[in-house]
């Protein structure tokens, strides 16, 4: 449905559960092509579903938590063109938590671009994270990363401001061709 709305225009969604009763609630807003901004007014952003991303998507929780995944056989990814695919997630005082592999090439999707967590309590990621560029995480309690890290195109791992970092697989920075790998970097308050 959102594949045709007109750039500039802004529509209300309702988040629906199995039964077909409404659970929340929130608009999407497409700023170009392949720009949305998709936010849930009154609570969290979920979907148990595998996700691809299409341009540079904003995902907003003003007063919850964002779930992307119900299980490790779900995934994150780009659309599998050669569009630039970014994702920025944003949980004010919330948790992000991303439940299967991202950018693993699911199902003909490619690797995002990068991934920014804006702002959130608490990141967990349970599968192995796969970008061509950065990952950034803006957190202010415990990030868990519990699957393999793989950044190429010299993307930069950074997570910031959390009380906690807990990386439980490998960590891989590639650079483009024979130029340098990315930054690791891990400040925490």
């Amino acid at each position: 449905a959102h594949a045709t709305q007109p750039v500039g225009r802004v529509r209300y969604c309702l988040m629906l559960n199995d039964m077909g009763s409404v659970i929340d609630d929130g608009v999407a807003w497409r700023l170009a092509e392949d720009d949305f901004y998709v936010t849930a007014t009154t609570g969290d952003v979920t979907v148990n579903d595998s996700v691809r991303i299409l341009g540079d998507v904003n995902v907003s929780a003003a007063q919850g938590d964002i779930h992307l995944g119900g299980n490790n056989l779900h995934y994150l990814g780009g659309d599998g063109a050669v569009s630039t695919d970014t994702l920025t997630l944003t949980a004010a005082n919330g948790l992000v938590h991303v439940a299967g592999a991202i950018g693993n090439g699911e199902e003909g999707s490619d690797r995002l671009n990068w991934l920014h967590v804006a702002d959130a309590v608490d990141v967990s990621f349970d599968g192995d994270i796969h970008l061509d560029g950065d990952l950034i995480i803006d957190a202010t309690g415990i990030v868990e990363i519990n699957g393999a890290v793989h950044l190429r195109n010299g993307g930069d791992l950074i997570i910031r401001g959390a009380t906690q970092v807990i990386l439980r697989g490998s960590v891989l920075l590639e650079g483009i061709a024979a130029g340098e790998a990315g930054t690791l970097m891990l400040e925490g308050d």
